[in-house]
């Protein structure tokens, strides 16, 4: 999300259908620091380390199905591609070369989403699967089940808000460009101030949700430093 991601002996490299994946620790960290929670660890009935590997888990899963579908995609269109978790979450980088259209790159920016929701609907049909044969959810069930839903569908939206580089952001940047070829990237970036700042605020104020505010507040931040080194001396606005 934010430029390249460092290397360091600690990462963790795998294949998922022939897709290159690292694991930069700090994912790891801030995994834990998101799914501590003495509440869960009391209605579980648990350690609360239990609630921190179950969420670490589940948003492993999710991020990954995320970026396989943006890398899926990008295959298909005969790009490889690599992903990459990390602190902010997840990236699927490739090189387009012969065949790069502005709709391809569209298809690209909302296969993610598109695999998290239906990762969501797998998750729903299990669900209801479950309940048509009287198969009762345990607590840890339960907790499963609802933050894999939470993450892949709230989360997918969220990255669908016109802020660039979120996915809609990057959609937002190719209409843009449609619309005006010289000033498009400008108006992305302005655009992304925009959406940023406000959602950053609504997160603050009205659902209280700290870490969700603080992202945005430093995705509008990014998008007005790009703003300036695309204006230059003509002046952001």
């Amino acid at each position: 999300m934010f430029g390249q991601v460092p290397h360091t002996q600690y990462d963790l490299h795998f294949q998922v259908l022939g897709i290159p994946v690292r694991i930069h620790p700090a994912f790891f960290v801030l995994c834990a620091i998101m799914g501590f929670s003495e509440g869960w660890a009391r209605e579980l009935q648990v350690n609360v380390l239990i609630p921190i590997l179950l969420w670490t888990g589940i948003v492993l899963v999710s991020i990954l199905v995320h970026e396989l579908g943006h890398a899926l995609m990008a295959r298909n269109f005969g790009w490889p591609p690599n992903i990459t978790l990390y602190h902010f979450g997840g990236l699927a980088s490739f090189q387009p070369s012969y065949g790069y259209t502005p709709t391809r790159s569209v298809l690209i920016s909302l296969a993610g989403p598109g695999a998290g929701f239906i990762l969501y609907g797998v998750v729903i049909a299990v669900e209801y699967l479950m309940a048509q044969q009287g198969i009762r959810q345990t607590p840890m069930m339960f907790y499963i089940f609802l933050q894999l839903k939470f993450v892949n569908l709230w989360w997918g939206l969220v990255n669908l808000l016109p802020v660039y580089p979120l996915d809609g952001g990057q959609v937002a940047q190719q209409v843009c460009q449609r619309l005006d070829p010289y000033r498009g990237m400008a108006n992305t970036f302005k655009l992304g101030i925009i959406v940023g700042v406000g959602v950053a605020i609504v997160a603050w104020q009205k659902a209280d949700e700290t870490y969700v505010a603080l992202m945005f507040l430093l995705l509008a931040f990014n998008n007005y430093q790009m703003l300036e080194q695309t204006s230059g001396r003509r002046g952001p606005w």
